[in-house]
């Protein structure tokens, strides 16, 4: 059993839509942007996730599907450590990451959108 964090915001079916009239430099800066945030939370989601094999923190993965950041985990107990039991605590190693990295989510797309502003602006 896999365990994957999505997060829901609101506007993001306008945003996808309005992605698409975007010129490819514009699309190629954001799609690297959250590339990169993503590669952090996942970092910080191995850092944070209970080690006893490193199974789990093997499996935690981060990728852009469509623009959007999916991470989470594949190793078959990762709900359990993530979300607890009536045994076990809940350790949240998914969600401690995305809390940590949120600031730095619009610092980057903001970088991310002047940057592809500047160069569209150059050439």
């Amino acid at each position: 059993m896999a365990v994957e964090v999505e997060l829901d915001v609101d506007g993001i079916e306008e945003f996808q839509r309005k992605m698409d009239f975007l010129d490819s430099a514009m699309q190629r800066h954001v799609y690297s942007a959250l590339h990169s945030i993503g590669s952090d939370i996942k970092a910080d989601a191995q850092r944070f996730a209970p080690v006893r094999t490193h199974r789990l923190r093997l499996s935690i993965y981060s990728r852009v599907v469509d623009w959007l950041l999916e991470v989470g985990a594949t190793a078959p107990y990762a709900w359990f450590q993530e979300f607890g039991t009536r045994f076990i605590q809940a350790k949240r190693f998914l969600w401690r990451a995305i809390q940590r990295n949120l600031p730095n989510l619009r610092r980057t797309m903001d970088y991310a959108v002047d940057h592809a502003i500047r160069e569209a602006a150059a050439s």
